[in-house]
């Protein structure tokens, strides 16, 4: 048992290199190339202690390919893939990873990443190939991503993405209602929002559904399964949108999802009397 428990190790440490360790105040960085498997192919990927940030598809031809959370039947591939319909596409993107969504860019489209963690952005830039590759007009906005867009000029996305919750220490503030009101403030009037609320440890959809329903917005959720050959990770995705014929578009599957009454749920807040109210 030992022997194979070792043999188990050595060959799967040979099949991984460790390109780089770096750590900050937002903790432990580590990017790493796999050599394919049966079932997996060549891949590079970033994770951020435990959580993984990110996956390129190393094989000849599939360095673009959308991965991870990213991929074309989640609720974000099938957000940005509606958008292009309309035309040029404008995404604003809070949290960077590897850059994925970036390879959904076509000319003309224009591409505004949100990232608060330095290393993160150079790790995206000098790692990966998504950002470098991609045909839209990319730019990074460091920083914390509320304050960023409260001082920049309205942007009117046309898909604005929310990924800042896969760890257990979750940004709240990018959560409170106050947070949805700048997210929805900062759409175009077809505009779609999509927060990715996949999490081990917290059960998310609930509180962005409330934010939603008190706002008035239409929200649908969207659930994809994992497919370990195109690197494709289970995800839950919540679209929202004010105008409730966006998500009726046959593009988005219907789902039920929420299995509990959230319609008294009180959505988060910045508000600390507030919040001292509902813990009395």
């Amino acid at each position: 048992l030992l022997l194979i428990i070792y043999l188990f190790v050595v060959t799967r440490k040979q099949a991984e290199r460790t390109l780089l360790t770096v750590r900050n105040f937002y903790g432990v960085l580590r990017a790493r190339d796999h050599a394919a498997t049966e079932l997996e192919p060549s891949r590079r990927e970033l994770l951020n202690g435990t959580i993984l940030h990110g996956v390129e598809i190393t094989e000849s031809g599939r360095r673009d390919e959308p991965t991870t959370y990213y991929n074309p039947e989640s609720g974000v591939g099938l957000a940005l893939l509606a958008a292009r319909q309309h035309g040029r596409v404008h995404a604003g993107i809070i949290g960077l990873g590897t850059g994925t969504l970036a390879s959904y860019g076509q000319a003309g489209d224009r591409y505004t990443f949100y990232e608060i963690n330095p290393l993160v952005i150079q790790i995206a830039n000098s790692e990966f190939h998504f950002l470098r590759d991609s045909a839209a007009q990319v730019e990074i906005v460091p920083g914390d991503a509320r304050l960023s867009l409260e001082s920049r000029p309205l942007q009117e996305f046309d898909v604005l993405v929310v990924d800042a919750f896969s760890g257990d220490a979750i940004p709240v503030h990018l959560l409170t209602i106050e947070a949805f009101e700048l997210y929805f403030r900062e759409l175009a009037p077809q505009g779609i929002l999509a927060v990715h609320v996949s999490n081990k440890f917290l059960d998310l959809a609930p509180v962005v559904e409330a934010a939603a329903a008190n706002l008035g917005a239409f929200s649908k959720v969207i659930v994809n399964q994992a497919d370990k050959k195109r690197e494709v990770s289970a995800s839950t995705w919540v679209l929202m949108s004010k105008n409730g014929q966006v998500l009726a578009d046959a593009r988005f599957p219907s789902m039920t999802f929420f299995t509990r009454d959230h319609r008294n749920l009180r959505p988060w807040t910045d508000d600390w009397s507030n919040l001292l109210k509902i813990l009395k």
